[in-house]
């Protein structure tokens, strides 16, 4: 996989969206730092300049689905804490977190039409200092910094090993690792607890099953 590494850009994602024609079938793009990075519903995402690990993995061609992505890439970011000694949970729909705290968040774009491709955008707290409200990083938790560069090939090769597994044996291991403590949210208009998920991302709400989509998960304070 092709790795292109930029000082500075609006964000990752956006910039594989533009260069799209130009980029090989499967690509890491990363930044030292996005100047309009964002999360799920364009939430803004902090960075220290050089600090983090910030990147948009490209792959073209039809999509296995959204959902498949952000498990793949759910899995692939606790894994590759796990290997620095970190311990890190999933938080729906799109979060990891280790300390009850954000470590590291994803944000799932798929390109349809003539060429088709997904891009699965990572923001992962490395060395990010001054801390970020809510937020927590391997340096926080470890005592000291870590290279990005190692993180990022970690992240490379846990990603690769995992594209080619099936969703069926991907699926009970996200399950797993979701965070029990942080699956509160609001369906249409009331608070709720998420009892459950199922494999075409429905949560399981009181009793009744409804897209996950139509919950909003609790922000971590």
């Amino acid at each position: 996989m092709k790795t292109l590494h930029l000082d500075e850009v609006d964000s990752t994602n956006d910039y594989v969206k533009r260069h799209l024609d130009d980029l090989p079938e499967t690509a890491l793009v990363t930044a030292g730092h996005q100047k309009a990075g964002r999360g799920r519903r364009n939430r803004l995402w902090q960075s220290g300049k050089d600090q983090n690990l910030l990147g948009t993995f490209l792959y073209k061609g039809k999509a296995k689905g959204s959902f498949h992505a952000l498990v793949q890439a759910s899995l692939a970011l606790v894994s590759v804490l796990k290997t620095f000694d970190v311990d890190a949970a999933i938080k729906l729909p799109n979060d990891i977190v280790s300390n009850g705290k954000k470590i590291a968040g994803i944000l799932i774009e798929q390109i349809h039409g003539e060429h088709p491709a997904v891009l699965i955008g990572i923001g992962l707290n490395v060395n990010q200092s001054p801390p970020i409200k809510s937020g927590i990083s391997m340096r926080d938790i470890l005592g000291r910094q870590t290279k990005i560069d190692e993180v990022s090939q970690e992240l490379k090769d846990a990603m690769g090993s995992l594209r080619p597994v099936s969703f069926s044996e991907l699926f009970p291991r996200f399950k797993a690792l979701l965070s029990k403590n942080h699956m509160e949210g609001v369906y249409k208009g009331k608070g709720c607890v998420v009892k459950d998920i199922d494999e075409n991302f429905q949560c399981l709400v009181e009793s009744k099953w409804v897209p996950c989509q139509e919950v909003s998960f609790k922000l971590i304070e």
